[in-house]
């Protein structure tokens, strides 16, 4: 009868992972039905390339941003939504896969910050990613230039009124688009 009160714990959260944290430079943690990462959690210091695929997040977690040396970072088949924070790996980060979730815009700071070593970014399917063009948002990001040199947004509903965002990929070396 106590335990009838008690909240029932998040099952889907990841709370603790037990590592060597200097050794461990690659993680994968896809297909495991994590809807967040308590902030507490320590990920490896050194982890150069985390794949998250195929989750519930629903934000980039703080764990995550907080990486300094991350230079490859799969976030596919989430739910997020934002993704405007500068993570402390934002001149670290070579490869983003942030595609398959729900972005109502593309992440700021790849714009904003002078990123000089990220390469790749797939934005793919997310079909609402130009909802948050309004207000001079889409008309700030035109302001910027990015060192991108591939980039992949298929399904993304990017007519011609915001075929204007491929001027600021001045690099690009391949635009794959479409439906």
């Amino acid at each position: 009868e106590e335990n009838e009160n008690k909240p029932i714990p998040n099952t889907n959260g990841l709370i603790s992972i037990h590592l060597n944290h200097d050794i461990i430079t690659v993680l994968d943690l896809s297909h495991k039905n994590i809807s967040a990462i308590d902030g507490n959690l320590q990920l490896p210091v050194n982890l150069m390339e985390l794949n998250l695929t195929h989750n519930e997040l629903r934000e980039v977690p703080i764990v995550v941003q907080n990486l300094t040396k991350l230079k490859f970072l799969d976030i596919s088949y989430n739910k997020i939504e934002y993704y405007d924070d500068t993570p402390k790996f934002y001149q670290e980060i070579e490869i983003l896969n942030i595609s398959h979730n729900a972005l109502l815009g593309p992440p700021y700071w790849i714009w904003a910050e002078k990123l000089k070593n990220l390469k790749e970014i797939n934005l793919s399917c997310n079909n609402k990613i130009t909802q948050l063009f309004i207000n001079g948002y889409f008309e700030e990001l035109l302001e910027y230039e990015t060192l991108v040199t591939h980039i992949t947004a298929y399904n993304c509903n990017l007519n011609n009124k915001y075929m204007k965002l491929l001027s600021t990929l001045p690099l690009a070396k391949s635009i794959c688009l479409g439906t």
